[in-house]
């Protein structure tokens, strides 16, 4: 289906809407005079550059401890060799102070000096240090068992607040996947039970029951994106390519086949959709193809839509275009379940509420207005809602929601109508289960959420009465004797604050610096190095390794427990050795932990190497 027929550009007025190499880590002081190349070309900030440990003033001239003749030649090799301008270091056994330093640049710019008192950004390791342990304790004391207490439902902790939101999100996405209509203008509909039926657009099963129908290896039904019809009758599908990964951008891949095995003629693609500029694949309420010429439409949640080809959804259109949908109670472009084209071109849409419409790809009801239509009787989907009532407060804390990565703060202000600055944590979860699927089954295989984490932001709320704020400061923080030293990210550095750096032409420069809010509880904090080992010592005192496991820290299988985090402008790692703790190299470890913090995301797979590095030097 490549491109063939000419695009005219047609103009519609708009209705109004109803860790993995190893570190090779010189322990030389060759090290410790290796300087920093400057830049040979211009950059925004004429003076930034990376500190040159040789330099006096960088590194000021002292009798250094046996430690410390160990351990900065290892911190200083990092640095130069992952371009971090600035690091704090602290290592304590048994909670003793063993190690605290600052090395480097606080601010490239001032050339400001980074001490063991200087806080930067710590990413998610606020996850496993702050907020898992402040909801824990707080959990406790209400008498909560994280196990077994839901978040939803009538005894959920938000009981029916978020009831209607969880409805039209599962109607959105079941138990309809995806929808077009095909040759002789039946409708053709695939289900999440992985069953596809034949019909009509108010009968969905009118001509055949549904049937069996395959996806390509690997995938499952809600990998699937969305679904189109040729001319000639085959079916393509687009899927999130990365869904099930680590990303919040997902790719979209291809295939071709028939509606009862959906790669049968083309496999799934390697190469990845083109989207219009601005839009992921989450924004995606509808794809179908136009019978006429094998165009391939595309609709979006924002209300705006798409013209191309199937590996180019903009091709044509070069952009989008505005469209608009039904003003009766038909939802909006949000409860979207299904779209198609019929062989006169006109556009069919299903949404969530069991109502359809008729129009063009610029005025979705323009022919004919919401009518009513059936499902088959026979369908065997997961139930969303039931699914979403089984949700635990456990299941936030080790990310097996599912729920997927973060929660989108642009999304949430255009479905609200509000500035994204005003935007509230509880119309972010709004939209978070309006528009993203539910990945898994609740309490199954683990899947990373920051949304999943932030959260908190409002069940703290709801269990103590006080914001998240204030409660993790007053009831966590401030008792540990930390709160001076972890805080939210302010609107602009204090003192004791180093810059948010990025690199720019291989120079770090200090970037953007905005104040923590709706997702201060997955990793708004900053904090240093030594801070972080004091809230160790607490949790490693008054919790067990399994408790420390629910709190959201992880075990990488050798008896350790760990945490990283990274966020613009900085990164964490801390790591805890429990007792009789033996290390690769033979090293008694018992009782060491080891915080890292710098002030530029790097690499934390060398940065966690690095940490546990210096532990081997004790």
């Amino acid at each position: 289906m490549h491109p063939q027929i000419p695009f005219v550009q047609e103009h519609y007025p708009m209705r109004s809407k109803a860790v993995s190499r190893s570190l090779v880590l010189a322990v030389s002081a060759l090290v410790l005079a290796a300087a920093a190349s400057a830049p040979a070309f211009a950059l925004p900030c004429q003076t930034c550059e990376m500190p040159d440990p040789s330099d006096p003033k960088v590194n000021p001239p002292k009798q250094l401890s046996p430690l410390e003749m160990k351990i900065d030649p290892l911190v200083w090799a990092q640095m130069q060799e992952d371009k971090l301008p600035g690091v704090t270091v602290a290592v304590t056994r048994n909670g003793a102070l063993l190690f605290n330093k600052g090395y480097g640049y606080a601010n490239t710019q001032t050339q400001q000096l980074m001490t063991a008192n200087t806080r930067s950004r710590i990413g998610s390791v606020t996850k496993a240090a702050i907020t898992g342990p402040a909801g824990f304790q707080l959990m406790q004391a209400e008498g909560i068992n994280p196990a077994t207490k839901t978040l939803y439902g009538a005894n959920g902790i938000f009981g029916n607040e978020f009831a209607n939101d969880i409805l039209r999100g599962a109607n959105r996405y079941t138990p309809i996947i995806e929808m077009d209509i095909g040759q002789n203008d039946h409708t053709f509909t695939w289900y999440n039970d992985l069953t596809y039926s034949e019909g009509a657009t108010n009968d969905l099963d009118k001509y055949n029951p549904p049937l069996p129908y395959t996806l390509p290896p690997g995938r499952q039904p809600i990998d699937i994106l969305g679904m189109g019809i040729a001319a000639n009758g085959q079916v393509y599908t687009w899927y999130h390519a990365a869904r099930t990964t680590q990303t919040d951008t997902p790719a979209i891949t291809r295939s071709i086949g028939t509606a009862a095995d959906l790669d049968a003629y083309d496999p799934q693609t390697t190469e990845t959709v083109k989207l219009p500029a601005g839009k992921t694949a989450y924004d995606i309420v509808g794809i179908a193809i136009a019978k006429s010429n094998n165009h391939v439409y595309v609709w979006y949640q924002d209300g705006t839509y798409s013209e191309g080809y199937s590996m180019d959804f903009d091709y044509y259109s070069k952009g989008v275009k505005p469209y608009s949908w039904p003003a009766q109670a038909s939802g909006s472009s949000y409860d979207i379940r299904g779209m198609a084209i019929a062989s006169n071109d006109h556009v069919y849409t299903w949404f969530g509420n069991g109502q359809a419409s008729s129009g063009m790809s610029h005025d979705l009801d323009k022919y004919i207005a919401p009518y009513g239509y059936t499902l088959p009787a026979t369908l065997n989907g997961p139930n969303w809602v039931n699914l979403y009532s089984t949700i635990t407060v456990q299941n936030l804390l080790d990310h097996r929601a599912g729920f997927t990565r973060s929660g989108d703060v642009p999304g949430t202000a255009e479905l609200f109508g509000t500035a994204e600055a005003n935007v509230t944590y509880k119309q972010i979860h709004r939209h978070f289960l309006r528009t993203r699927p539910l990945l898994r089954t609740p309490g199954g295989n683990s899947q990373y959420s920051n949304h999943g984490f932030g959260l908190w932001t409002l069940l703290i709320e709801k269990m103590s009465g006080q914001t998240y704020r204030d409660y993790v400061h007053d009831h966590y923080l401030l008792p540990a004797g930390v709160a001076d030293d972890i805080e939210p990210q302010a609107a602009s550095p204090d003192s004791r604050d180093s810059a948010n750096h990025i690199l720019v032409g291989g120079v770090p420069v200090p970037g953007p610096y905005e104040p923590s809010t709706t997702g201060l509880a997955a990793g708004g904090y900053r904090g240093t190095a030594r801070a972080l080992t004091i809230l160790t010592a607490k949790l490693d005192g008054k919790y067990s390794d399994a408790d420390m496991d629910r709190m959201g820290w992880g075990a990488p299988g050798d008896g350790s427990l760990e945490h990283n985090g990274g966020a613009d402008g900085g990164m964490a790692y801390v790591v805890m050795f429990p007792a009789g703790y033996v290390s690769p190299k033979g090293k008694n470890l018992g009782g060491v932990h080891v915080a890292v913090v710098a002030n530029r995301w790097g690499n934390l797979g060398l940065f966690e190497e690095m940490a546990r590095e210096i532990a081997e030097q004790l």
